[in-house]
């Protein structure tokens, strides 16, 4: 990650990694932190706002539709993907995260529910991003161009 810098933090939680994200992102970054949870919400905004950072916006989940297309450089989901088991919701959220996605963006992945395994096919199945780091604690993915049925 480095200063200017614009992130998603989809399913922030408390804000722990959004605050770290602020932090290297500089005032010329913007974090986005997202959860459904206002009490998640009001945490990282209080949190953000002791520490100086007023890089970091909160934003409810309901609202994510206002992050334009392509305009984030990485995308951080942690411990969120396994939240929902329903197939179409998590296409739908890797849908959403490409979106978001500035063309090569990256996604930054873990989840202490699914292995490693689990998680890569959720989300290189629809050819929405490719695997290019694995770690023993996050894996990264590349976005890729949708490809258009029969193009």
């Amino acid at each position: 990650m480095r200063a200017g810098m614009s992130v998603l933090d989809f399913g922030c939680g408390p804000g722990g990694f959004s605050l770290a994200a602020g932090r290297l992102a500089g005032r010329h970054g913007r974090v986005y932190s997202v959860d459904v949870q206002p009490i998640a919400l009001r945490t990282v905004w209080r949190r953000a706002a002791r520490q100086g950072l007023g890089n970091v916006i909160p934003l409810s989940a309901e609202r994510i539709g206002e992050i334009p297309d392509e305009s984030m450089d990485m995308v951080l989901a942690y411990d969120v993907l396994h939240i929902h088991p329903e197939p179409q919701w998590r296409r739908d959220v890797v849908g959403l995260l490409h979106r978001v996605l500035k063309p090569k963006g990256v996604l930054s992945a873990r989840d202490h529910h699914l292995d490693n395994t689990a998680l890569t096919a959720m989300l290189t199945e629809g050819g929405l991003f490719r695997l290019v780091t694995e770690g023993r604690t996050c894996v990264g993915f590349e976005r890729l161009e949708r490809r258009e049925p029969g193009g």
